[in-house]
């Protein structure tokens, strides 16, 4: 994160993107905002958000939060 300084980070589910969603926030707490974070949910979830939607949801580490 540190040496690619993404711009934008869009994540659609999976549990690996968490890590990186933490080290942009904590970043964005600090002061050294320079990435964005983008969640998309996945389509097949229908009843219910999966549990990194729902935890960057109710933590509101993302910036923007889609579901489809």
């Amino acid at each position: 994160m540190i040496q690619l300084r993404p711009q934008v980070i869009i994540c659609n589910g999976p549990g690996t993107c968490i890590p990186l969603c933490r080290i942009a926030f904590v970043f964005k707490v600090i002061g050294i905002r320079w990435s964005s974070i983008f969640y998309v949910e996945s389509i097949a979830r229908v009843r219910r958000l999966s549990l990194s939607g729902l935890l960057l949801y109710k933590l509101r580490m993302a910036d923007e939060f889609f579901v489809q």
